[in-house]
């Protein structure tokens, strides 16, 4: 497995001193039990145990945690995957081709049009008319024509309005697109910053169980010397199945806090973070690709939410000039490889000028009326909401650091008196001072204050990221 940096605050132990230091009291077991009959063998835990001590038992839950399948090998490659692999960017990038293909739409509507259409014309019966003569006026049985019709829009106000409307559609989808860029930048750090969590907390795990497996040889030896009880043996063994829980636990989130990074960088792949991401490097590796915004109101989500207010107050416009007339002007040239009727010419080509007044169409215009002031109404309200959510959304950030912050220190200062009272419990109860309950007790005090601390450690690291973020703007 590659060497972690921890977070800040946290010894970080060579590959080859995965496993957790050896406490003197083992020493000190092992010493005793040379002085005490060796004839008795140790039994399997929860049986009755007479004779000399056993040895430290090699528990398999000691060894190093499981490796992931995949260890990004930079900040810039977990990027790069986001770039071609994540869902939530493609989708957004795909609202913005969709955005611009509408934009190209409202565009044809003011320019020119011209389609092609041809026809053959077969005659089943042809008459002549009354007193004329057949020569050279009969109608052949087939026939074949064709016309070209070009038409250009002159007065079309609603189309000329939505190329405006079309427009704001595409940078409110741009807007969105930046925000979703934002969040997901956010999303990876976090679950980068997660790996690299549970992976300190499989080692403290398994520190805590070396621990506990010491106080349980403790124990044993003072039953075998007379100045313990079977309750002790039991009481120090039930400390250890909680310690292997705690193991078996722990890996479990090791391996789902992989599989969550894999699924930020859109992977199946369980990934961990780099084996030698230093937290004040990575953060100014983000800084790097998000670069702040002056205020609240340059967020990429307001900027959305305001552009598509925009997007929604025009459509009410738009409604309104579906009652206003349109002008355009068509030109047809027509032909035929001969006569289609007798008289006509083989070839035609007009102009002319159209006029359009939509009179009644059955109140669906008033209804879609109705329907985009409501449209408006609420993406009014949406702006609010945004903005407010906002708001807290950056104090709260900016307040986390310093929370988090104080709060880490004050989990290593409850880690220091957890690691301090656990030691002096186990120097009295060598000596046959206290009970096997004080034992298990700061021993699991120990255990959780450990665990306390990498959490905290976490959150303090992500509360400064988060931080970078709250008003950023991010480039992939």
């Amino acid at each position: 497995m590659p060497t972690r940096i921890p977070l800040p605050g946290i010894h970080h132990a060579a590959p080859h001193q995965r496993r957790p230091p050896r406490s003197p009291l083992r020493w000190l077991v092992l010493w005793a039990a040379l002085g005490t009959a060796a004839s008795a063998q140790a039994k399997t835990p929860g049986q009755t145990r007479t004779g000399a001590p056993p040895s430290l038992p090699v528990d398999p839950l000691l060894a190093p945690p499981p490796t992931a399948p995949h260890v990004l090998g930079s900040w810039q490659e977990a990027l790069s995957q986001l770039r071609t692999h994540s869902p939530d960017l493609l989708i957004a990038g795909d609202s913005v081709e969709r955005a611009r293909g509408q934009a190209r739409i409202a565009l044809s509507a003011v320019l020119p049009s011209l389609s092609a259409s041809g026809s053959y014309t077969y005659q089943f019966l042809s008459l002549v008319p009354a007193g004329g003569t057949t020569t050279g006026n009969v109608l052949p049985r087939g026939a074949l024509s064709g016309s070209v019709t070009l038409s250009q829009p002159v007065l079309v106000p609603r189309a000329f309005y939505g190329l405006g409307t079309a427009a704001r559609g595409v940078q409110a989808a741009q807007a969105s697109l930046a925000d979703r860029r934002r969040t997901v930048v956010m999303a990876v750090a976090d679950a980068m910053l997660a790996t690299l969590a549970a992976e300190r907390v499989a080692f403290i795990n398994r520190s805590g169980l070396q621990a506990a497996l010491e106080r349980w040889s403790l124990t044993q030896l003072r039953h075998q010397l007379g100045t313990g009880t079977l309750l002790d043996t039991e009481r120090a063994e039930q400390d250890v199945v909680s310690a292997r829980t705690l193991v078996i636990s722990g890996d479990e989130a090791l391996r789902r806090s992989w599989e969550a990074l894999g699924m930020a960088l859109g992977v199946s792949t369980a990934t961990a973070a780099p084996g030698d991401l230093d937290l004040s490097a990575f953060e100014q590796a983000v800084a790097e690709v998000c670069h702040s915004s002056p205020g609240v109101e340059q967020r990429p989500e307001v900027a959305a939410a305001r552009l598509r207010l925009t997007v929604a107050q025009r459509q009410v416009t738009d409604v309104w000039l579906q009652h206003a007339p349109t002008v355009s002007v068509q030109s047809q040239l027509s032909g035929a490889d001969r006569p289609l009727f007798f008289g006509y010419p083989n070839t035609l080509w007009n102009v002319q000028a159209v006029l359009s007044l939509p009179l009644w169409d059955g109140g669906a215009r008033y209804g879609a009326r109705q329907d985009a002031r409501a449209q408006a109404r609420q993406a009014e309200q949406a702006l609010v909401q945004t903005r407010i959510a906002a708001f807290v959304d950056i104090a709260r950030r900016d307040r986390a650091v310093s929370v988090t912050a104080s709060s880490r220190d004050f989990a290593q200062s409850q880690r220091d008196l957890a690691h301090s009272i656990d030691r002096r419990t186990r120097d009295a109860y060598s000596k046959g001072i206290g009970t096997s309950l004080d034992l298990v007790t700061s021993g699991a005090a120990l255990r959780q204050a450990e665990l306390n601390l990498a959490v905290m450690q976490l959150q303090a690291a992500q509360a400064r990221v988060d931080a970078v973020l709250a008003q950023a703007e991010c480039v992939l």
